[in-house]
């Protein structure tokens, strides 16, 4: 091509046509010559029937170098030909490796142009693939899903997402558990039952210690001794850190195991704390006997004779763990919670 050809072809939309027929060409002839680089840009940009016709797709574009720059702001600026020329994940992450230069605004875009973020990432398998492709993008996107409440929830839809990146990319696993535990409702939406535990066994430590902190969950998740049973059964290396949380939680216990028949059945089923379930079920039997106790002492000391309003709270303890039937009872801890409980009765 001659100068005098170019010249002609600015003019002339037949002749550029002849002259430029793929992208390929309008980059030789700027390359070529250099002084005319701007007026070709120009002539494409305020065309948009060739801007069309050269541009057709996104091998296109990838393949220029030296008109990339122009073209790129152009496109940014008109989201109709961003998404022609941008139709899929593919596109868009070979144009950031050919071009890295332009990783941060192509990426800015992507996530602040409305509906863009959810066309190039349409699902959770979509957002791992790429956090695991391109793991120098990954933070900037699992903050803005983190960050963004409804891209929390389309991103991680279920517990089955939620497992699935954990097990992709643990390196943010600390960084998801935080957010969401700091989210109850999306705690209660990743997990609305207790089966939904099971499958988030990769990082389950985390979310077992946050249910035993929050009385409230342990009750969600735990409705009664069947449900808590099937869970401690199911995931057998959390069974002694469940058992012993309901063993120390008296509330929690009797919540639990309103029957003798269900404390029997979780027995046969954990053999091994089967006699400290049995301990448990009569030092509650127990206590609630010195409650008993108690009140009626406190009730006669405050309406008998002058002696026995006398009496101290200690000897009103130890009345207390004596049975009905004159016995000592036998729980190590009887003396000291009924000192306890008339102290706060006094």
């Amino acid at each position: 091509m001659q100068e005098s050809e170019l010249i002609a072809a600015l003019q002339n939309p037949v002749l550029f046509k002849r002259l430029f027929v793929t992208i390929d060409d309008l980059e030789k002839a700027a390359g070529k010559f250099p002084q005319y680089k701007k007026h070709l840009i120009d002539y494409l940009l305020n065309d948009p029937g060739e801007f069309t016709r050269l541009l057709p797709n996104n091998n296109a574009l990838r393949s220029t170098t030296l008109l990339f720059p122009p073209f790129i702001n152009s496109i940014l600026n008109n989201p109709q030909v961003f998404k022609r020329l941008f139709t899929n994940k593919y596109d868009l992450w070979w144009t950031i490796e050919k071009f890295p230069q332009y990783d941060t605004i192509l990426i800015h875009y992507i996530l602040y142009t409305p509906g863009e973020f959810q066309r190039f990432v349409p699902n959770n398998h979509t957002l791992i693939g790429i956090m695991v492709a391109y793991p120098e993008y990954a933070e900037t996107l699992i903050y803005y899903v983190l960050n963004n409440p409804h891209e929390l929830t389309r991103l991680f839809a279920t517990v089955y997402d939620l497992d699935n990146t954990f097990e992709k990319v643990p390196f943010f696993s600390r960084v998801i558990i935080d957010t969401l535990l700091k989210k109850p409702e999306e705690f209660k939406r990743l997990f609305p039952n207790n089966e939904t535990l099971y499958f988030a066994t990769r990082k389950l430590s985390g979310f077992i210690k946050y249910v035993m902190r929050n009385s409230e969950e342990f009750k969600r998740l735990f409705p009664d001794s069947k449900n808590f049973r099937f869970t401690a059964k199911l995931l057998s290396q959390y069974t002694e850190k469940l058992m012993d949380y309901v063993l120390n939680n008296p509330k929690e216990f009797k919540r639990l195991f309103t029957t003798l028949e269900e404390l029997n059945e979780t027995g046969k089923l954990f053999p091994s704390y089967a006699d400290s379930l049995t301990q448990k079920k009569n030092s509650l039997k127990n206590l609630n006997e010195i409650k008993k106790n108690i009140l009626l002492l406190m009730q006669a000391r405050r309406k008998g004779p002058y002696f026995f309003k006398a009496v101290p709270n200690e000897i009103i303890a130890k009345i207390a763990t004596f049975t009905s039937d004159a016995s000592l009872l036998s729980e190590e801890n009887a003396f000291k919670e009924a000192y306890s409980l008339v102290a706060q009765i006094s």
